[in-house]
């Protein structure tokens, strides 16, 4: 999300944070043909997430990796806890 163009004749390669979620969660999960399972929070599918202790929507995009986990959840159930 913060990539910058190097080069004026080249094409922006940054993702907004919409695109680089989606990414990393539905397109992932299409990826390797397991949409029907993951890959998004909806009843039914494993609930594999991260809770943080700041709103990734919130903070500036430089900021986003001063986030800490405060909970990983995998197939429903806590793994990690700060």
């Amino acid at each position: 999300t913060t990539r910058k163009t190097w080069a004026d004749d080249l094409p922006d390669q940054s993702l907004t944070l919409p695109e680089a979620l989606a990414g990393y969660t539905i397109g992932g999960a299409y990826a390797e043909h397991s949409e029907g399972r993951k890959g998004s929070l909806v009843p039914g599918k494993l609930a594999d997430l991260v809770i943080l202790d700041g709103d990734i929507e919130a903070v500036p995009a430089e900021e986003i990796g001063r986030l800490n986990v405060i909970r990983t959840i995998v197939g429903g159930r806590t793994v990690f806890e700060a």
